[in-house]
């Protein structure tokens, strides 16, 4: 049940309408019974593993909060493991074994079956947000399990965040805003706009990823194994803000405000600044809850260097278990411990000119995308290689061919600078809705005109 279907369509006129009519004391009730749908549409078998790990965390953390000062890190600890454990038994438990005890302990190769719970990753990082706030006193302990559940099965970020703190949501959830339609365009207008990065650019485009990433390089030109590169960079990123876009379009909706997940994060001018831009909750639980209690900027460069490295391995590591996502988190470190060491050495202060600036910085995010997207590091090395290596097509022919994905990564690059939550809602703002809504019905029929039957699952539902 994918944001971009019919079902989830009739789903949520179902749920928004409840909504209307239902009390507010008893709507974290309906986020619980609506999300436990949402969530058992795609696995059903699979449905008792967010609450489990909620459980887990909850009750944790009021032990936590109940203990003395010494005993407080020994129960953090446990509750840690414990939150932990489904999403290492489920997603790590065959990487490990393979991949690192059959090579040190010789021995033999098993082939592990689990299914992936969906969203395992994202509500483990969520709930350990809660715990580790609840730990250093920055929330309390003291919620009832009706609300940290609505908290954590909130349906339109369960799956695929964007990674939430206690405060971003729980406030919200014990004092629920009334729902109504007023003022509804804006969120109706989000949406739109993240259907459109889903099915316009990234379902399409997605047909030219395909055939460079499923070992079809002999029948591909360097050109089109180019195309399908920077295709991937769009469409990974139209796919997942996308996503987001319409998450927080359809909280708005029923009264929620969630964070801002993204901010042009293409037209950054440094590795540092892409961070800062892109995967903003993953990027800032990252940095609060691992790299500074490692140290962070602490105990001179070597030690920064040290917590970076750490820090982008195990981001790389909680995408997959893969050595490609730990291959990916590796060039992000250097890359960012390269830019710390220029910093120092540039006395001089020399600035460079912001479009060289964005365009090596996006350059390199797409080549590093071409890690994380192939099955192997000796896969992605050889497309790569094969860029260079295969015959170069006369342009012309190339262009005439593909011009309509070319002109679709051109529209993105020149739109991107309004991509943005805030120009988005000043935009709405700004325009009178005799304007607003021919376009956004305009936007809506070409969604359909390029919609397949089914729109593809979205990216980051893997992880």
């Amino acid at each position: 049940m994918i944001f971009s279907s019919l079902t989830f369509f009739l789903f949520f006129l179902i749920y928004f309408l409840t909504n209307l009519f239902f009390p507010s004391r008893y709507r974290n009730y309906l986020i619980i019974i609506g999300s436990t749908i949402f969530y058992a549409w795609w696995k059903l078998d699979e449905v008792w593993v967010p609450f489990l790990i909620s459980i887990v965390g909850l009750f944790g953390a009021k032990i936590i909060d109940n203990e003395s000062r010494q005993r407080k890190k020994y129960f953090l600890w446990i509750t840690l493991f414990l939150i932990f454990s489904p999403l290492f038994i489920f997603k790590y438990q065959g990487f490990f074994y393979n991949e690192l005890f059959v090579p040190i302990f010789g021995l033999k190769e098993k082939v592990f079956n689990n299914s992936i719970p969906l969203g395992i990753s994202f509500i483990s990082f969520t709930v350990t947000s809660y715990v580790v706030d609840v730990f250093r006193n920055k929330f309390t302990s003291d919620i009832s399990l009706k609300t940290f559940l609505a908290y954590i099965m909130f349906f339109p970020q369960l799956i695929a965040g964007p990674v939430l703190r206690p405060n971003e949501l729980i406030p919200q959830l014990n004092n629920p805003k009334p729902i109504s339609l007023d003022n509804s365009f804006y969120p109706i207008f989000l949406f739109t706009i993240g259907l459109v990065k889903k099915i316009i650019f990234a379902d399409y485009l997605a047909s030219f990823v395909e055939p460079v990433f499923n070992n079809n390089l002999v029948t591909l030109n360097s050109l089109e194994i180019v195309l399908g590169v920077y295709s991937f960079a769009i469409q990974i990123y139209c796919d997942f803000s996308g996503y987001t876009d319409m998450a927080i379009a359809l909280s708005l909706m029923l009264g929620i405000n969630l964070p801002i997940n993204f901010s042009k994060p293409y037209f950054s001018k440094s590795i540092i600044e892409f961070w800062r831009n892109w995967h903003i909750t993953l990027s800032n639980f990252l940095r609060d809850y691992l790299y500074i209690p490692l140290g962070g900027n602490k105990n001179g460069f070597l030690f920064q260097s040290r917590n970076i490295l750490f820090t982008m391995l195990i981001g790389g590591l909680w995408h997959g278990a893969n050595w490609t996502f730990l291959f990916w988190g590796l060039m992000h470190a250097i890359a960012l411990i390269f830019v710390r060491i220029f910093d120092k050495i540039n006395s001089n202060k020399i600035k460079f000119n912001k479009f060289f600036s964005t365009f090596i910085t996006f350059n390199f995010v797409t080549l590093t995308w071409i890690f994380f997207r192939a099955k192997s590091i000796s896969q992605a090395f050889q497309i790569v290689r094969q860029t260079f290596l295969r015959e170069l097509p006369n342009l012309n022919e190339f262009v005439n061919e593909y011009y309509f994905p070319i002109s679709l990564i051109i529209i993105f690059f020149i739109l991107h600078n309004w991509d943005e939550i805030n120009i988005i809602k000043e935009f709405v703002k700004r325009f009178r809705i005799e304007i607003l809504m021919p376009l956004t019905i305009l936007l809506w029929i070409l969604s359909v005109s390029f919609a397949s039957s089914s729109s593809g699952a979205f990216i980051y539902f893997d992880f």
